[in-house]
């Protein structure tokens, strides 16, 4: 589903805006730079010479769906979902035989609250942005279960922000592009942005649609089924 991945990569801008690095402007988050998409965080991102865990977004799309609203509805009379998982983690390097690689810190109290400050302001976020709103209907449930190793007693600076979302379905056009309401997403992207050149791109995908023109109806009048008699009333 389209507007199911549109709404990921809307939430990629939402939490790391196009131009905030190079304009000087403050990050909106604690994760700064530090938001992926579909993928964990790279070791290549870690300053090699400081061991600070580091707070970090992955952001990725678990399900998406869509049902009718009710037993009459028709196919295009539809409720559309998406689940989407944003995994908030301070990520530190850890050193094995075969090199470094990216991991969540043991946890701590001070941390857990770093990391409970950093959730808190991916949800703000998420629900005060235009941008989320051209796609999401409704924020149908969010759960915060934290990461844990319950064999080893182990648990992680990792909680993983589960949103179920309640997203207005695709809508194709005939004049190809983009359907509604990913095409109204890209209009309100910044150029430049990571979002935008995924979409974009997205776009060539779907080229205009030629219907065949329709000629006439032919009608017949009268009873189609032989000895019945249909009377209008004058």
């Amino acid at each position: 589903m389209l507007s199911a991945e549109a709404l990921r990569l809307t939430l990629i801008e939402v939490l790391l805006p196009t131009g905030v690095a190079t304009s000087g402007a403050a990050y909106p988050t604690l994760a700064a730079g530090r938001v992926y998409d579909s993928r964990p965080a790279p070791v290549e991102d870690l300053d090699r010479a400081d061991d600070t865990a580091l707070p970090c977004l992955s952001l990725f799309t678990t399900s998406s769906g869509v049902n009718l609203r009710g037993d009459a509805s028709s196919n295009w009379d539809t409720i559309a979902y998406t689940e989407i998982e944003i995994v908030a983690e301070l990520m530190v390097k850890v050193q094995d035989d075969d090199g470094g690689f990216a991991d969540a810190a043991e946890t701590d109290p001070e941390g857990r609250m770093i990391l409970a400050a950093l959730c808190s302001q991916v949800r703000r976020l998420i629900e005060v942005s235009p941008l989320v709103r051209k796609i999401v209907r409704k924020i149908e449930d969010l759960d915060e279960p934290t990461f844990a190793v319950p064999e080893l007693g182990l648990r992680y600076h990792r909680i993983m922000m589960k949103y179920r979302f309640s997203i207005k379905d695709d809508v194709f056009s005939q004049a190809g592009g983009l359907p509604e309401p990913c095409a109204s997403v890209l209009a309100a992207l910044p150029e430049q942005s990571y979002a935008r050149e995924k979409l974009e791109a997205l776009a060539l995908q779907f080229p205009a649609q030629t219907m065949t023109p329709l000629k006439g109806v032919d009608m017949r009048t009268g009873s189609t089924v032989p000895g019945a008699t249909v009377n209008f009333p004058s």
